[in-house]
């Protein structure tokens, strides 16, 4: 449902973190409503324009003016005035994309109840629907070995090492920002939610791991016996663990693209930094893929690029990974979905070595440059 109220004088109270080149999250200010051209509020049954007068800053409330109650914490699109209002503009830009806290006050225009953060929970996935057009996809996040499966696997299998171990955690922020969150449950050792259906191999002529794969990263076996599996077992955990995964990520890619006009999908990896069998030597800490530019306008990874590139982290764009299937498939701009894959070292943020413990004083230095990232990714979604 979009609405568009026209000259209707509210007062507005907005709490904003600046991002811009001169700090990292910004500092909170309260901005009076002279400084605030125009909001576009991600309702979760639609999105709803509000053009406010900001010459008549006296007027008095109209009878249709909108609330929503103070708790509610809504990544909103502000678009802000030239400088010399209230707040200025350090970036010489005359836009910013923050996380808005705001309260508009005046009798309420009676809307369906907005759906924020809700969650859905199955045995194989778990979606968190967000307002923002902004899709975070976790497709080997899992580490559940279905115990029919897991009888007949390794020791080596039950450690799970090639887990992309903690990313819920280091994403933790998104959902906050009001991004969607799609995770996986089952482990990529049962069937890897990022290869296509076929099996066949997105990088022809490179080790890779499979499908259903039958050994890990390192070449160590995943069962006990070598077995070959049947196209009757292939197909039965196609329909039970990857196409619910899909299903839900096609679903969600079109409730927001529905809403918003077009949307960005973030599919988030990671991977050990040092894995001779795949790549030499170490790898960059991060490595964005975009499927050779296909999958993402220049200008949206471009400016995701310019902030890993005035940090301290090294970085590739298209280098050992492009993109796997999800961003692949998914990715296509023409369609008005913008598909980012960032395979990230897992020395950032963890112990690569069992067990695998989640290190908070390396995870402090990397989470702000994945939200700053993100945010910048979402001002030029907007704009494309």
């Amino acid at each position: 449902m979009a609405r568009t109220f026209e000259r209707q004088v509210v007062e507005l109270h907005i709490r904003v973190a600046l991002l811009n080149r001169f700090t990292q999250l910004g500092r909170p200010q309260t901005v009076p409503v002279a400084a605030v051209a125009s909001v576009r509020l991600g309702l979760g049954l639609g999105s709803c324009r509000a053009k406010f007068d900001l010459c008549n800053k006296d007027a008095k409330p109209s009878k249709m003016g909108l609330v929503i109650s103070t708790n509610s914490a809504i990544d909103l699109a502000c678009t802000l005035q030239s400088p010399g209002h209230a707040i200025s503009d350090p970036t010489g830009q005359n836009a910013a994309y923050s996380q808005l806290y705001c309260r508009l006050s005046g009798t309420p225009l009676h809307l369906p109840q907005a759906r924020h953060h809700m969650t859905d929970h199955t045995p194989t996935y778990s979606l968190h629907k967000g307002a923002v057009p902004l899709l975070i996809s976790i497709p080997h996040l899992g580490t559940e070995l279905p115990p029919d499966l897991a009888d007949g696997m390794s020791d080596t299998a039950a450690i799970k090492q090639d887990t992309d171990w903690h990313l819920d955690r280091l994403y933790g922020f998104a959902a906050d920002m009001g991004a969607s969150v799609l995770q996986a449950k089952v482990s990529r050792y049962v069937i890897d939610l990022n290869r296509p259906p076929s099996g066949e191999s997105l990088y022809p002529g490179q080790t890779t791991t499979g499908l259903c794969p039958t050994e890990t990263f390192r070449g160590e076996p995943l069962y006990r016996q070598a077995q070959a599996l049947s196209a009757s077992q292939q197909a039965d955990r196609l329909a039970r663990y990857w196409q619910p995964y899909h299903d839900a990520l096609c679903s969600e890619l079109d409730r927001l693209k529905e809403q918003h006009g077009t949307v960005l999908l973030w599919d988030a990896h990671s991977i050990a930094s040092v894995l001779p069998r795949l790549f030499d030597g170490e790898l960059p800490n991060l490595n964005f893929g975009t499927a050779d530019g296909r999958s993402c306008a220049p200008s949206i990874i471009e400016t995701v690029v310019a902030e890993a590139r005035a940090s301290r982290f090294s970085y590739v764009v298209n280098g050992r990974f492009k993109g796997g299937y999800i961003t692949r498939q998914y990715g296509v701009p023409a369609n008005r979905v913008h598909a980012i894959q960032l395979e990230m070292g897992q020395d950032l943020y963890m112990l690569e070595e069992p067990p695998f413990n989640y290190l908070e004083s390396k995870a402090t230095s990397i989470k702000p440059l994945l939200r700053k990232m993100l945010m910048k990714a979402l001002t030029s979604l907007t704009s494309t």
